[in-house]
């Protein structure tokens, strides 16, 4: 319902740029195998546990002329200590491949 809003309060050929989290994610598979929430309570699930599959993304985008899809940004905050020994280049390689975010860019 919100991307639809989005699309309906945009001007005519009105970019909306918009982040979603991940389903095929280093982050999001670490956290469903730990079986540990992503704000770190058991009590309170963290509403960031909706995440998205490209192909769920492209349906809710249906309506949008134009989406572009990218992924980016491998890990997740409990990260820090594989984040600081990662090359930058294969950090940026795997990103793009199974990163935790994905960012659209979808024109009106």
């Amino acid at each position: 319902k919100a991307i639809n809003e989005v699309n309906r309060v945009l001007n005519k050929s009105g970019k909306a740029v918009i982040m979603l989290y991940h389903k095929r994610s280093l982050n999001y598979a670490a956290h469903r195998i730990l079986d540990v929430p992503f704000d770190g309570s058991k009590k309170d699930r963290c509403p960031v546990e909706r995440a998205y599959t490209k192909e769920e993304i492209r349906k809710m985008f249906e309506k949008y002329s134009s989406v572009d899809i990218k992924i980016d940004y491998l890990f997740g905050t409990g990260w820090k200590f594989a984040n600081s020994l990662m090359p930058k280049f294969l950090h940026r390689a795997l990103g793009k491949k199974i990163g935790w975010h994905i960012v659209i860019e979808a024109i009106k």
